[in-house]
């Protein structure tokens, strides 16, 4: 699907929010519709609209770019920068200070007749392999 005006680039994008929410939902069957929507075209922010519980569950700021030249640096640096500016300046406890410095910004991406892709930083990929490899250790030895 190429999308030659704006209210058709809008559209696509729409779709490829709509496609990555779904995708979250089915993964985890303990969230809801309420919990993972897709957000409208014109809003600022996050383009899926996480609940608390889907928050605590994934601890991800999604981005979601359906485009045919796709300048992938420039898209982290949007998500890291909208992150960087949701950081509180004081917490409430531990958890929250936790969950503020954890949060993992992620960018879903595609263009035309393309599966979809996930970018997120190395640290970020290190710090999930090393928490897969923690929870599942016992069993590879």
């Amino acid at each position: 699907m190429t999308a030659n005006t704006p209210q058709s680039r809008k559209q696509k994008g729409r779709l490829f929010q709509q496609q990555i929410a779904k995708a979250i939902l089915d993964f985890f069957p303990e969230l809801t519709e309420n919990d993972v929507k897709s957000t409208s075209m014109g809003k600022s922010g996050s383009d899926l609209e996480l609940s608390e519980k889907a928050l605590r569950m994934l601890n991800i700021e999604p981005e979601c770019k359906f485009q045919e030249k796709l300048n992938v640096h420039d898209a982290m640096k949007q998500v890291i920068d909208r992150l960087n500016k949701k950081k509180p300046k004081s917490h409430k406890n531990v958890d929250s200070l936790i969950n503020a410095i954890l949060k993992i910004p992620v960018l879903f991406f595609k263009k035309s007749y393309s599966e979809p892709y996930v970018c997120i930083r190395l640290d970020d990929f290190l710090f999930l392999l090393r928490s897969n490899y923690e929870q599942t250790k016992d069993s590879i030895r």
